[in-house]
C-alpha cells in the first residue's frame, strides 16, 4: 500500500455529468462515449481505473512531481521586484507544515493526487484569533464539497 492509497479512499458511486465539466469520477456523455469503452466493450471509469496499478503509478508519479515543487509566499516590493516573505503568517503552513499530520510535501502530493483522481482538492483553513491561517486540513472527499460563489 502506497501513501496514495492510504490518503484517497476508494469510491464506488457512478454518476454522469450534466454540467459539461468532465472528470474521471463524473465523465460527460461525449467523453464517456469517446474514451469510456475499449474495443472489447470494457467500461473504463473511476472505479475500474482505480483498481489498476498502472493508473496509481501514473497518479503517484504526477503528484510527486508537482507536489515536490517549492512553495513560497512572496511579497511584491515597491520597485516591482519580489522577495520570499518568510515572516508572512501563511508562510509556515504552506511551506513547512500545514498540520501536525502532514509535511507540506505530503499535503501538496495528496492534494495533487486528488486533483488527478477527483478533479478538485480542498482544504479546511483553521485560523487563529487574528484570523491568520495556521492549519490546513485536507478534505478526504472533494466530491462532498459544494462550492458557493458570492459577490
Amino acid at each position: 500500500m502506497t501513501w496514495l492509497t492510504r490518503i484517497l479512499p476508494l469510491h464506488t458511486a457512478e454518476q454522469r455529468s450534466v454540467t459539461g465539466f468532465s472528470t474521471l469520477k463524473n465523465p460527460t456523455d461525449w467523453f464517456f462515449k469517446m474514451f469510456g469503452y475499449d474495443a472489447g466493450g470494457v467500461v473504463v471509469n473511476q472505479d475500474t481505473a482505480m483498481k489498476l496499478g498502472a493508473f496509481w503509478a501514473c497518479v503517484e508519479r504526477w503528484a510527486e512531481g508537482v507536489g515536490s515543487l517549492p512553495l513560497f509566499v512572496f511579497e511584491k516590493m515597491n520597485d516591482g521586484s519580489r522577495r520570499v516573505a518568510i515572516e508572512h503568517p501563511n508562510y509556515f503552513p504552506l511551506h513547512s507544515e500545514p498540520n501536525p499530520l502532514y509535511s507540506s510535501l505530503q499535503w501538496r502530493m495528496a492534494s495533487m493526487a486528488q486533483v488527478k483522481v477527483k478533479g478538485n482538492s480542498y482544504s479546511i483553513i483553521e485560523r487563529d484569533g487574528n484570523r491568520r491561517g495556521v492549519r490546513l486540513t485536507l478534505i478526504d472527499d472533494p466530491d462532498k464539497v459544494e462550492v458557493i460563489k458570492t459577490g
